[in-house]
């Protein structure tokens, strides 16, 4: 795991390789550790991970907090969270693909990262 990102609002976690059932205790402090940052979002961003346990991610959806927000998640992860209510959590490229949200879930996601306070507001 490693921070790409960093500011005072934001934080970009890119997680790497492999989530196993074999590190439940490791997973966990890292997920604990990420709620003493409520003051900020944080985005986990999946893209280099090529394996998570079914444990680990159970782990992740049942403990996650609610300033922390999923990106190019796993399917397990994915549908996990969608059965646990988690929805508006997991952002989702859309590119080239049928959106699975509404735009305005897409737009709450974006606005939650960047507050809409801080750009000029179009018509």
């Amino acid at each position: 795991m490693s921070r790409v990102l960093e500011t005072p609002s934001v934080a970009i976690v890119k997680i790497a390789g492999q989530i196993t059932d074999l590190d439940l205790d490791g997973w966990s402090d890292f997920v604990k550790q990420l709620e003493s940052e409520a003051m900020r979002w944080i985005v986990l961003d999946f893209c280099d991970v090529s394996r998570v346990d079914r444990q680990a991610a159970a782990l992740l959806v049942e403990t996650l907090p609610k300033h922390v927000l999923l990106l190019n998640c796993p399917i397990g992860i994915r549908n996990m969270a969608d059965s646990g209510g988690l929805r508006s959590q997991v952002l989702e490229a859309t590119a080239g693909q049928t959106a699975t949200r509404s735009p305005r879930e897409h737009r709450d996601a974006w606005e939650a990262l960047f507050p809409t306070s801080s750009f000029a507001t179009i018509g």
